[in-house]
């Protein structure tokens, strides 16, 4: 149960044209099944279950053990940070969240 990083995850079927890269304070758990998390059946808005009720296959599905963990953090500034330079750089198409913070290169 590991809190504080920058993740990344993808439908079991569709493989990486379908991945998400997101980031949390709190545990992974609680961010896939909370009150408001990726996968908990009452969350308004959530890239994941979209992506389920598309029905593009019979197969779809986010496994929360496949998560990789790309960066720990201790605060949420280097959070956002750390998943601003993921979203960046990823492929993933799920999250179209561009950055948590600007990133100004100097």
């Amino acid at each position: 149960c590991r809190s504080r990083v920058v993740y990344h995850i993808q439908c079991e079927a569709c493989g990486p044209s379908a991945a998400y890269v997101g980031k949390t304070v709190n545990t992974l758990y609680e961010r896939f099944y909370g009150s408001n998390g990726h996968l908990h059946p009452s969350t308004k808005a959530s890239a994941l279950l979209e992506h389920l009720g598309q029905g593009l296959s019979p197969k779809c599905e986010f496994n929360v053990e496949n998560i990789r963990v790309l960066d720990t953090c201790k605060g949420d500034l280097e959070l956002r940070y750390a998943e601003s330079i993921h979203l960046k750089h990823s492929k993933q198409t799920l999250n179209t969240q561009e950055r948590s913070i600007p990133l100004r290169v100097l």
